[in-house]
């Protein structure tokens, strides 16, 4: 279909930048859907989309060291942050609106997508946070402590869902170890997704387990 689809691009970006190294794809795709999705929109009508795209910025800012190029995304950082700011009830709990969404298997799944949006809107703060301190923009790097704090303090459920549960963990709300033992490696490949199978690799990485 020729879109940018950005939850996709996270998997492909990263098998790019350990497989090939730089490519003019990725920053030419990070652009082309962010001058398509003025704020307050989401990108590609899914909020866990925006937050991927902050994630996919620090990640390849990191791999190709190109500060020049983050700079150019200094004032959509800041009003993307903003917005997911904005989306955090007074229990922490991530609010972003329709359409929420992890992955099709959990589509609809209402606890389980919950638990999976919290674990992203987390991990989106947390690189926003850095992406701040590298552009040396004090307040917004307060800001997100101060949302991070009220993030981490909710608890999510993340049912039977690997998908879920994998987020919560490299988002450091669940303990790698007895996630990993209670669930994900239970039952070898059952319950893993195309989109999520190399997170819920990463969680049990992190348990030690592979």
């Amino acid at each position: 279909d020729r879109l940018v689809w950005v939850g996709d691009m996270h998997p492909e970006t990263t098998t790019i930048q350990a497989v090939f190294g730089y490519d003019e794809s990725v920053p030419k795709s990070l652009d082309f859907v962010r001058d398509e999705t003025p704020l307050p929109g989401w990108m590609n009508g899914f909020p866990a989309y925006s937050m991927w795209w902050i994630i996919i910025q620090y990640d390849w800012f990191m791999h190709t060291g190109d500060l020049n190029y983050l700079k150019t995304q200094k004032k959509y950082l800041i009003g993307l942050y903003e917005l997911l700011s904005s989306e955090i009830d007074e229990n922490g709990k991530d609010i972003t609106p329709e359409v929420r969404f992890i992955d099709w298997p959990s589509y609809q799944n209402i606890p389980v997508v919950d638990a999976g949006l919290q674990a992203l809107h987390v991990l989106a703060t947390e690189k926003l946070k850095k992406i701040f301190n590298i552009l040396e923009e004090m307040d917004m790097v307060n800001q997100c402590e101060e949302d991070l704090k009220k993030l981490k303090a909710y608890k999510s459920d993340y049912k039977d869902s690997k998908q879920a549960a994998a987020l919560l963990v490299m988002a450091g709300l669940e303990d790698p170890q007895k996630v990993n033992e209670q669930l994900l490696q239970v039952g070898d490949a059952k319950g893993m997704s195309t989109f999520m199978g190399y997170y819920i690799l990463t969680a049990r990485a992190m348990a030690g387990d592979i």
